[in-house]
């Protein structure tokens, strides 16, 4: 056998006869986008657009909390205030715009009654046709963001979507993964819908109880 030795730039194949060599020829840059700090400081930034002044932004969040908290009469307030252009909490003016609340948890009765809770004493109700209600839905990797989607081309100014509880959307997880591994890899594509287009995602979540000392 001969001692030549060969070399090979990035991406030549070595020609031999009856023999295919598969070469590796990397895709993209091969180094990390880097910004310095300098530049980094002296970048502006649009601000982040506030659906609840103080409380709700563009983007994915999470409202976690025990049941009977009160997470669903929160988000609620929110939802009737954003579709009003009224008043959040008491004191939070809103812009008005289109919201979209998905309801897994209670049918249309109970949402009617508790829309009339929050107006009570015969106050006449504003105009909420910029929210609407949702009861059914797929998983999240069986057409949910599909559904999303098209709501948000098809009403004037899309605002905030609630999910009323995630757990009604989430697909099972991998059983290979740890549940932070699992969960970040579930709702990453919903964040990224809710991040590209700026409108508040609200997932409810109920927490177990901690155990009661005795």
């Amino acid at each position: 056998m001969s001692d030549k030795v060969v070399t090979l730039k990035l991406g030549e194949k070595l020609a031999m006869p009856d023999e295919q060599i598969e070469v590796f020829e990397p895709k993209g840059p091969l180094e990390f986008k880097r910004t310095n700090t300098n530049d980094l400081m002296a970048a502006t930034f649009p601000p982040l657009k506030a659906i609840v002044p103080g409380y709700v932004y563009g983007g994915f969040a999470v409202l976690a909390g025990r049941q009977k908290l009160g997470k669903t009469w929160l988000a609620i307030d929110w939802a009737v205030a954003i579709a009003t252009g009224g008043v959040a909490l008491g004191s939070i003016d809103c812009i008005p715009g289109d919201v979209l609340y998905i309801d897994l948890e209670n049918g249309p009765r109970r949402i009617q009654a508790r829309i009339r809770a929050l107006f009570p004493y015969g106050q006449s109700l504003p105009d909420m046709s910029r929210l609407e209600w949702v009861t059914e839905a797929p998983q999240l990797d069986k057409g949910f963001i599909d559904r999303l989607e098209r709501w948000r081309v098809s009403v004037k100014d899309p605002q905030m979507v609630v999910i009323d509880v995630l757990q009604r959307i989430k697909p099972p997880g991998n059983r290979t993964q740890n549940a932070y591994e699992s969960d970040y890899a579930i709702w990453a594509p919903l964040q990224e819908w809710a991040t590209t287009h700026g409108v508040a995602v609200l997932g409810l979540h109920h927490t177990r109880e901690g155990r009661r000392s005795s």
